[in-house]
């Protein structure tokens, strides 16, 4: 069994998926997960006068997708990204004001920020029914492609170890896509819709489908292992929990179970079950000691490192 570093309970629903960890000042990190009614909620540890408090983001619209990171602005700092049905807002935290808001006709399911490939500056990438487009600090559309089927996942991988960072995209054609800038540069057919997709190492990557089935690729088309469950996989990342250098596959589970299995063989190495289905993980230095957790949050606001 694992022992928990920190638990905390935020008292309020956190949506599947919807769950990231930004630095909106640059330096301390904030939990920061969609809520119920159309709200985001932000847990700041440093903020010694919120303590425990979680403060509100009212978006007005039903979240699709979230996600913070940084694009190439004059502050160092993350964004958080916002995707809705039919648009997307990319907001400014620190400054609590937009720093752009788009329109996106053919929705908003996934969203990745970061540098792909050989594009000069990170874009936030959004995943909808059948596109994929790529936004820049000034909200350019510096990024256009079209894939088979909605979009339900993304992830960057080097899966040809060039050097340079490959789109992975997961859809509801059972499919998962490797793009090379704009074009497929891959592709590998699953038994079911892909849920979620995460790097591991070299040109590995994890995968979760709606079946229950987790597994991973050490390359496309590749398959090293995978494993079946009766229960509905909910996340999966990438994280070497035991400290050995190399990274484990870490997936949770509708029933509130989390699994740590080998990269390599799929063993299980240690589990943990929390009170509610787990809708997210998620790693970050979140007690800025210097040591990086993995954080499991579930649906009904448990957080435990």
């Amino acid at each position: 069994m694992l022992i928990p570093a920190f638990e905390l309970q935020l008292n309020n629903p956190i949506l599947k998926g919807l769950a990231d960890v930004g630095k909106y000042d640059g330096e301390h990190p904030s939990l920061t997960c969609a809520t119920m009614a159309g709200k985001i909620f932000f847990h700041t540890p440093h903020d010694k006068e919120a303590q425990n408090d979680v403060k509100f983001l009212n978006i007005n619209r039903k979240i699709s997708a979230l996600a913070c990171g940084r694009l190439a602005t004059k502050h160092q700092r993350d964004l958080l990204f916002v995707g809705a049905q039919t648009t997307l807002l990319a907001y400014d935290v620190q400054e609590n004001c937009d720093l752009f808001f788009k329109d996106a006709p053919d929705g908003a399911n996934a969203i990745l920020v970061g540098r792909l490939g050989e594009l000069e500056v990170p874009l936030a990438l959004v995943g909808g029914n059948c596109s994929i487009q790529g936004y820049d600090a000034e909200g350019n559309e510096e990024f256009w492609t079209v894939t088979g089927d909605n979009v339900t996942a993304m992830a960057f991988c080097d899966v040809d170890e060039d050097g340079q960072l490959e789109l992975l995209v997961g859809s509801d054609d059972f499919e998962i896509r490797v793009f090379r800038n704009e074009e497929v540069i891959s592709e590998t057919t699953e038994t079911e819709q892909i849920v979620a997709l995460a790097p591991m190492r070299r040109t590995s990557f994890a995968y979760a489908l709606v079946n229950g089935t987790v597994g991973v690729y050490d390359k496309p088309g590749a398959r090293r292992w995978r494993v079946k469950s009766k229960h509905d996989v909910c996340a999966i990342t990438g994280f070497d929990l035991d400290g050995d250098g190399v990274p484990e596959v870490i997936s949770g589970w509708a029933n509130g179970k989390l699994e740590v299995r080998s990269d390599t063989t799929g063993d299980l190495i240690y589990k943990d079950n929390l009170g509610g289905a787990i809708s997210a993980i998620v790693t970050s230095d979140y007690r800025s000691d210097g040591h990086t957790e993995l954080i499991v949050c579930s649906a009904d606001g448990e957080v435990r490192a």
